[in-house]
């Protein structure tokens, strides 16, 4: 079946179910790689249409399931809401990238991604909703109330009282915040809060001298789509150079 390809503003429509072309194949424009392709619209129950062979992040329906596992509903209200505002192409992208891309990134375990959220979005102060969500999220996916309330001290402990309190008394036999855990939550605040604070380098030398070097980046890409890019972007270049000078002296 031949598809007409119409490109305008990096958007692209598309058939449901048909393959497009990769830019450069049979003549046809170049399609920016972020273009909108037939996105899976949450109240149509549509599959998104990928375009062949792109590399753009993530599995929409793998996002999707994760994102209902953590919510703890099979309706998700962040997709009510962008069905309600009109842009559910971007809700669909957002849960394939972050859920179904970000989130299954090895490095880090699902309840560490969720503690290291919790962090992040404490130290802000200002995600109350969010943050409320990914206490709950956390506590679905096993996570002990022990670890939540060690992060939320961290937490505290710096950036003052978190804007969300919670019940998480923990269970007797239930284990402390590990020191590897307890310094990604430290990491992931300081990164949410900017990326360039002394503290930063402190975490970063820490996780790497105990060889935990693919933890502490994947913390600071995780953090990127809650606290931004700007921030994310100033913790990783401390990464790379304080990851380099680790290596070095240890003769990699």
């Amino acid at each position: 079946m031949q598809v007409g390809v119409e490109v305008a503003v990096g958007e692209a429509l598309a058939v449901p179910g048909t393959e497009l072309p990769m830019p450069g194949r049979s003549g046809l424009p170049r399609i920016h790689p972020w273009s909108r392709l037939g996105r899976a619209v949450h109240m149509s129950g549509q599959q998104p249409v990928r375009l062949a062979g792109s590399a753009l992040m993530g599995d929409y329906q793998q996002g999707l399931e994760l994102l209902r596992r953590l919510g703890g509903t099979d309706n998700p209200a962040v997709l009510d809401l962008f069905a309600a505002v009109r842009a559910t192409d971007f809700g669909a992208d957002a849960v394939a990238y972050v859920y179904g891309g970000l989130y299954q990134r090895p490095g880090l375990t699902l309840p560490q991604r969720q503690l290291i959220t919790v962090s992040a979005l404490a130290a802000l102060g200002y995600a109350t909703a969010q943050l409320r969500f990914h206490l709950t999220a956390a506590l679905n996916l096993g996570c002990p109330a022990s670890h939540l309330r060690d992060s939320l001290d961290l937490v505290t402990g710096t950036f003052g009282t978190p804007p969300v309190t919670a019940d998480l008394t923990p269970a007797p036999d239930e284990p402390p915040l590990d020191h590897q855990t307890r310094l990604l939550t430290l990491l992931a605040a300081y990164t949410a809060t900017g990326g360039i604070a002394p503290q930063v380098d402190e975490q970063l030398r820490e996780l790497c001298g105990i060889g935990a070097e693919r933890a502490a980046l994947e913390t600071i890409l995780h953090i990127s789509v809650y606290a931004g890019f700007p921030a994310a972007l100033n913790a990783l270049t401390r990464y790379q150079e304080i990851a380099a000078t680790n290596r070095s002296r240890a003769g990699r």
